[in-house]
């Protein structure tokens, strides 16, 4: 009986544990839908979640779009290898700009690590970190991931992945 008693409070303490707990935040993000334009501001958190926040003015609104011909992608082995093949980009008056080397090293590490064809990809610059939303192609439904690199820490991650948004803006946590 003791021990039943010892192994259910030890099952409350590890479910209970974590519920409603999010790790440490990366970064606040607004969204918004292509369909309305809706807009949805989120703190992402770096285990890989997102909670609502309140309204706030993004420290960065600079997007600059990568060209879709960028990325090719081919089937090898029965996956999709992606190739990153030129380096063009767009500001949101869509004059052409110069990427930084930092650029072209997340454009590079995402080519490497996609899973499915690249059909959009937009770059965010804000102080030491670039954050990515890129837009996958996949069947039924349309994945939006959104990638960080830390240039400070050469670290880059994958922070969470939304279905069918635009990112409009991002700030750094307070």
């Amino acid at each position: 009986m003791k021990r039943m008693v010892i192994i259910a409070a030890i099952c409350a303490l590890l479910t209970a544990g974590g519920c409603g707990s999010h790790g440490v935040p990366v970064a606040r993000v607004v969204t918004s839908s292509p369909d309305d334009g809706t807009q949805s501001y989120e703190m992402v958190y770096e285990d890989g979640k997102v909670k609502k926040t309140d309204k706030f003015t993004p420290e960065a609104d600079t997007i600059y779009q990568a060209d879709f011909t960028d990325f090719s992608g081919i089937i090898e082995d029965n996956k999709i290898a992606v190739t990153l093949v030129d380096t063009k980009l767009t500001d949101e008056d869509g004059n052409e700009i110069e990427p930084d080397e930092n650029i072209i090293k997340f454009m590079q590490w995402i080519a490497d690590n996609a899973e499915h064809n690249i059909y959009e990809a937009d770059f965010i610059p804000l102080q030491e970190k670039y954050f990515a939303l890129v837009k996958l192609d996949v069947n039924w439904w349309d994945p939006c991931v959104l990638y960080m690199y830390d240039t400070e820490e050469q670290k880059f991650s994958e922070l969470y992945k939304w279905d069918h948004v635009n990112v409009e803006g991002v700030s750094l946590p307070d």
